[in-house]
């Protein structure tokens, strides 16, 4: 690039990296990464964020971590998006005590999770099972001043619906609009699939009219 009269700046490095990252190409994007440092430019919060992101992706979370240390040290300070890219890694591998403590170490350094860290944590709780600490972060995120979405609605009501506990998922599902949210049509499959296993049909029928009524489609049936 240097050749042809053009000198790389931070943005073009980082374009460079980012591209390879997301191809699942890391190795490849060591070569703009030590361009970039041989260029005396300092790699940002994106810079790390992209290596971070590609490394997660692959299920290299240990060598993700030594990145964010790394990062650290180069006097980056790490932001939201970061940490939510960590927190979902560790969830995808089922090292929810880690994500927690994540969790907590991104509050203490005085960064406010979003809708997205506390719907990975309690998406995790919830496919195993541990409801009760979902609903401990629920709450959490509700003082926090974040309203639930379908994502977080829809892992309750999974995993409530699962475990037999229909009259909670139920109670989960009338409160999606009290709370200022619109049931998806994956939502409302969910409890009316939930209700017709365990024959209670003519409740699942008038949670179906009521998904005419405001145009929601769906791909469940009432039999049995």
């Amino acid at each position: 690039m240097q050749l042809r009269g053009f000198t790389p700046n931070l943005v073009t490095f980082n374009i460079l990296i980012n591209g390879h990252c997301k191809d699942g190409a890391i190795i490849k994007a060591r070569e703009p990464l030590e361009m970039l440092l041989e260029n005396r430019l300092k790699p940002d919060i994106f810079t790390f964020s992209c290596i971070i992101d590609g490394l997660c992706r692959l299920k290299r979370t240990e060598e993700a971590f030594e990145c964010f240390n790394e990062m650290v040290e180069w006097g980056v300070n790490p932001n939201a998006i970061i940490y939510n890219i960590l927190i979902r890694s560790l969830c995808s591998i089922g090292e929810t005590t880690r994500s927690v403590k994540l969790l907590r170490r991104m509050q203490e350094e005085g960064i406010s999770p979003d809708i997205y860290s506390y719907n990975a944590l309690i998406q995790i709780f919830c496919r195993m099972n541990k409801v009760e600490k979902a609903k401990k972060l629920f709450d959490s995120m509700s003082k926090s001043g974040f309203n639930p979405d379908n994502y977080t609605y829809s892992a309750f009501i999974a995993a409530l619906s699962e475990s037999g506990r229909l009259e909670e998922a139920k109670k989960m599902f009338y409160s999606i609009e009290a709370n200022g949210c619109s049931p998806d049509s994956y939502v409302c499959n969910l409890v009316i699939k939930a209700l017709v296993r365990h024959d209670r049909v003519e409740e699942a029928q008038k949670i179906v009219e009521r998904c005419r009524q405001k145009g929601i489609a769906l791909n469940c049936t009432l039999d049995s």
